[in-house]
């Protein structure tokens, strides 16, 4: 599960050229996308995609992208993230490469040592 950028309260970068599930909602012994032990997601929505090949990707049992080819949409600059199912799971199935920005609604306690 290669995560490039992790943000706490911010964006979550996920790259896969496979089939991939990330969980979204929970703290970090559940959430995949948890940039620190202090950090709970409560929900993230999609807000960037980049892709070549071909892609499915689900919020739950949900298909919220059909993608072909290669593209990249900025849905928040747009205007038009996808903020269906929000708490769901993220899934990607499918050849090529896809990069998915998640940006995520989250909470943080107390302090982290460096």
């Amino acid at each position: 599960m290669p995560i490039s950028v992790n943000q706490s309260g911010g964006r979550v970068l996920i790259r896969a050229t496979a089939t991939e599930s990330y969980v979204v909602a929970g703290n970090n012994t559940v959430s995949n996308i948890c940039a620190s032990a202090l950090e709970s997601v409560n929900s993230a929505y999609i807000s960037k995609v980049y892709w070549s090949g071909t892609w499915a990707v689900a919020r739950g049992a949900n298909t919220v992208l059909s993608l072909t080819g290669n593209g990249n949409w900025d849905l928040a600059g747009q205007g038009v993230p996808i903020q269906d199912y929000n708490t769901a799971a993220v899934s990607v199935t499918g050849s090529g490469t896809i990069l998915l920005q998640l940006t995520k609604d989250s909470n943080t306690s107390g302090t982290q040592a460096y």
